[in-house]
């Protein structure tokens, strides 16, 4: 009996494996892409319905828009005359985020006079916001996240597996510490179906809000979002609607 020739086939057959694994391992990374798709919300605080929002995600060629509109229903569009409306444009490049720009408003229109604007310029790394008359900027360095953008980090973490992340985070013109928790698998209910969804908790050096996010396997697409803050009212976000993924709710 050849021992060479069997150990031979037994290395051979161990790289082959190797190889296998490595490659698969690799695809299943790879395989987090960004999709298109619009999803609609009820809003709730403290269990009365109040409102109406949209989280969308558009691509106009190699640039991305991610952004939430909400709208009051009812008796409180009576009662105020604000409609939040953020947006935020940034590339994919080597699976790293690239923020381009941030507008946010209150009164519906995104790019209404009340707007705040901010664009990051990543070759003199800096920052420069405008809010009306005031303006600055500040050095920027590495992957910058904000509240439309958080989705995705989360989306990175479940697919490598990941426990927890601090990043660099952008909120009302200024650039603080987040940090990003996985606390694990959870079943919620969204109009009368249960979903098994894996649960994150988001904080931020800049506000003393929590945000509780729900993902299901689509995981750019939250079907519940939960905000806290001590002595505050509980803001929850419940999926209703969503358009323009694999399969519904």
């Amino acid at each position: 009996m050849n021992h060479y020739s069997t150990n031979k086939t037994g290395l051979s057959s161990l790289l082959l494996l190797s190889l296998l694994w490595l490659l698969t391992t690799q695809l299943q990374a790879g395989q987090l892409k960004l999709q298109p798709y619009k999803a609609i919300y009820n809003v709730t605080i403290d269990n009365i319905e109040v409102a109406q929002a949209e989280l969308s995600l558009k691509q106009f060629n190699s640039l991305w828009h991610w952004g939430l509109k909400l709208e009051p229903i009812g008796i409180f569009r009576l009662l105020t005359n604000k409609a939040p409306h953020s947006q935020t444009d940034f590339q994919l490049q080597d699976n790293r985020l690239k923020v381009q720009s941030s507008v946010s408003s209150k009164s519906g229109e995104i790019y209404a006079e009340d707007s705040a604007r901010t664009y990051f310029d990543w070759s003199a790394q800096k920052l420069h916001y405008q809010k009306k008359t005031l303006s600055h900027s500040l050095p920027i360095k590495d992957e910058i996240y904000n509240y439309d953008t958080i989705y995705w980090l989360a989306a990175k973490m479940a697919d490598q597996q990941q426990n927890s992340r601090q990043v660099d985070f952008y909120y009302k013109g200024k650039l603080g510490r987040s940090t990003l928790k996985y606390l694990g698998e959870t079943v919620i209910q969204i109009q009368g179906k249960q979903h098994q969804v894996k649960h994150f908790s988001h904080t931020q050096t800049l506000s003393k809000n929590r945000f509780d996010y729900y993902l299901d396997d689509h995981r750019l697409v939250p079907l519940k979002i939960v905000k806290t803050r001590k002595k505050k009212k509980t803001v929850m976000i419940r999926l209703s609607i969503k358009e323009n993924i694999a399969s519904d709710i």
